[in-house]
């Protein structure tokens, strides 16, 4: 009797191990799924369109969400939203730290207006096809401008209305399509307001005493912003300006000269001062010849 009650007590002994061990490792499992395992991730890959605003919610980079995202940081400093191109971003929970990329793409054409009634004469060498846009905005710039025939470049040395298909395009390679109208009119019809406009309207410098005697008018307006500016310029020569100061105020030495530009009001520059401080800090002027 004594025997066959040990062998019963042991297998009892046995089976409450077994089950202490299976118990045990259940905890162990549940503490993995409930501590550990939550502080590894993935994380998604990320594409934006360029200029747009980057989020700051964690659970829009993690592959699965979690609940609470308090001890998730998300570090995208070194993104640029305004530039096309692939980007690093980390997110790091306690001592776990993830990369992960964001891709900035540019998927979107250039928005732009076209001129009304745009008129040039016949084989004007200046036109450019882009001088039609009135306005060509894209966060890639520049904006491209190209005929869709090629063969329709030659109706600038064709007289009369030309209406054609340009392409607006960016350096991504997204483009619009617009209908343009051209008039093309005989070489030599049309006289530009800002070459007629020959009245003196204003300066680039402040010139006390000054009177219109002073500057020397061009034949023909200038663009502002062209090489003919520069030309015109350097012909004013040192030596002229020296001779005048040796024969009016041989007394005195130059301190220092200015080329002052004259504008009409169209903008346009119609002349030149040349503007003479002497020694003595006595403002004078280059007469015109």
């Amino acid at each position: 009797m004594d025997e066959d009650f040990l062998d019963i007590n042991e297998g009892n002994s046995k089976k409450i191990f077994v089950i202490l061990l299976f118990v045990i490792a259940a905890l162990l499992a549940l503490g993995y799924i409930f501590v550990y395992r939550p502080h590894h991730f993935g994380l998604n890959v990320i594409t934006l369109e360029v200029g747009s605003t980057l989020s700051d919610d964690v659970n829009d980079y993690l592959k699965n969400k979690v609940i609470d995202t308090s001890l998730y940081k998300l570090d995208f400093s070194k993104v640029n939203t305004d530039e096309v191109g692939t980007y690093e971003y980390t997110v790091t929970i306690n001592k776990n730290r993830q990369k992960g990329k964001i891709k900035v793409i540019d998927t979107t054409p250039p928005t732009f207006a076209i001129k009304e009634n745009f008129q040039i004469e016949e084989g004007d060498e200046d036109f450019f096809i882009g001088d039609v846009m009135d306005k060509c905005e894209d966060v890639s710039l520049p904006c491209l401008i190209t005929y869709k025939n090629d063969k329709d470049e030659n109706l600038i040395n064709v007289v009369g209305k030309h209406t054609f298909t340009i392409i607006v395009s960016d350096v991504y390679k997204n483009k619009k399509e617009a209908e343009i109208t051209l008039e093309v009119l005989k070489k030599g019809s049309i006289v530009k307001e800002e070459e007629l406009d020959l009245a003196f309207a204003s300066s680039s410098s402040e010139l006390p005493g000054f009177k219109d005697e002073y500057y020397i008018k061009l034949e023909k307006a200038l663009n502002p912003n062209g090489e003919e500016v520069d030309n015109v310029a350097n012909e004013i020569s040192a030596e002229t300006i020296e001779n005048f100061v040796k024969t009016n105020y041989s007394s005195n030495t130059i301190k220092s000269t200015e080329i002052v530009s004259m504008y009409n009001k169209s903008g346009y520059i119609i002349g030149f001062a040349v503007k003479i401080t002497l020694n003595n800090e006595k403002i004078v002027y280059l007469p015109k010849k």
